[in-house]
């Protein structure tokens, strides 16, 4: 159960990442689509169309803010927990250990499921 809590740790960020974009591009995809239809038949937007519009605009975008202020405190989580993996794995060279501690800092979304699936899974 360990393993697969630690999979939930390392692939939440790109998880997050991955619902943050597709929000904010299925927002675009409905702005663009019913900016066509109208202008395609000819009529003007009413403005009670035109204030749905910009309100699921703004919902949309403070959800996909949401997302990114969630995944903040869960890459410094991961940055730790996986810190420590890293320093207690004994298959690791102290030097190969740094270079896991400091692509868990720069390359976040990559290096943390990059662990995880070599060393973690196998356990």
């Amino acid at each position: 159960m360990k393993k697969f809590w630690n999979g939930v740790l390392a692939f939440g960020p790109l998880g997050l990442l991955f619902f943050c974009c597709c929000s904010i591009l299925m927002v675009l995809v409905i702005i663009f689509g019913v900016s066509m239809f109208y202008s395609m038949t000819g009529t003007d937007l009413s403005d009670a169309q035109s204030n749905f519009m910009g309100f699921l605009t703004i919902v949309t975008f403070l959800c996909a803010e949401g997302c990114a202020f969630l995944a903040i405190p869960f890459c410094i989580a991961d940055i730790i927990v996986f810190s420590i993996y890293a320093f207690k794995n004994p298959k690791l060279e102290p030097g190969l250990k740094t270079v896991w501690c400091c692509a868990f800092i720069s390359l976040q979304f990559v290096a943390f499921p990059v662990y995880w699936w070599i060393y973690i899974r196998k356990e």
